[in-house]
């Protein structure tokens, strides 16, 4: 890769620029992902953002008419609730609603339901099935055709009759050349890889530079890192505080390592 750029980490080893009110001063930051309060909270840190998708929704055609009926829907992710209005389908009244963290609880909200279960800020489908109640019934789990069955099988083996319904999948798209200039060009500094796909993407697409910076947005996001052998931070809850907590837990390591 073009080395032309000289690393600013040192820049980060001062104590004031890493813990004074704006502890990201001078990072770049990739976010594959259209500007949102994710980023705008980098922003207001002090790091430079650069917001860009490296993947789209690709919503499934099916021959269904509208969603089907059942005592549960669990929306596990955003993405779901725009495929369900793209698709012109609403959930039915008196369906009980589960989200699987605070950002897609408020994209229902948004949509106009009320949502009865949310596990809370650690957003993925271990604690969401953690926090489900005892009970028995039919489960609607919509979404993407890459999700992870553990929600469906950990419901089916406490007796529910939970069922998946894959109706969008994501594909990769093409990197703007300037991107791909300043990603090899080592302008970037760090990146928040906000999913497993998204992972897959930038490791096929990209390839990871030796000294970047990785923060997985939640664990499952992380162990998809782990298995590609890319070491990153795990944002423990998947909102702003998460997220600069994790970005704060890299520059303080790397001013540790520094120090030695």
């Amino acid at each position: 890769m073009d080395e032309s750029r000289e690393s600013r980490l040192a820049e980060f080893h001062d104590d004031a620029s890493l813990w004074g009110v704006e502890p990201l001063d001078g990072l770049t930051v990739l976010v594959p992902r259209p500007s949102g309060p994710l980023s705008e909270a980098l922003q207001d840190a002090g790091a430079t953002v650069w917001c860009e998708p490296v993947q789209r929704i690709v919503a499934l055609s099916t021959r269904l008419d509208a969603l089907p009926a059942a005592d549960w829907v669990a929306i596990t992710s955003a993405s779901t609730v725009g495929v369900l209005r793209d698709l012109g389908w609403r959930i039915p009244e008196g369906t009980r609603i589960a989200a699987v963290g605070p950002a897609t609880a408020r994209a229902l909200e948004d949509d106009g339901y009320r949502v009865d279960l949310v596990p809370g800020a650690n957003s993925s489908a271990e604690d969401l099935l953690a926090a489900w109640p005892e009970g028995t019934g039919s489960v609607l789990v919509p979404g993407s055709a890459r999700s992870r069955p553990v929600l469906t099988v950990g419901l089916r083996e406490r007796g529910w009759e939970a069922r998946a319904l894959p109706i969008y999948t994501t594909e990769p798209v093409e990197h703007t050349g300037s991107l791909v200039l300043a990603w090899n060009r080592r302008e970037i500094d760090a990146v928040l890889v906000t999913s497993g796909s998204v992972a897959e993407v930038i490791d096929s697409s990209l390839g990871w530079p030796e000294d970047i910076m990785v923060v997985a947005l939640g664990r499952p996001s992380g162990q998809v890192l782990e298995r590609l052998g890319v070491p990153a931070a795990v944002a423990e809850t998947q909102d702003a505080a998460g997220v600069l907590a994790a970005f704060k837990h890299l520059l303080a390591t790397r001013r540790h390592e520094g120090e030695k």
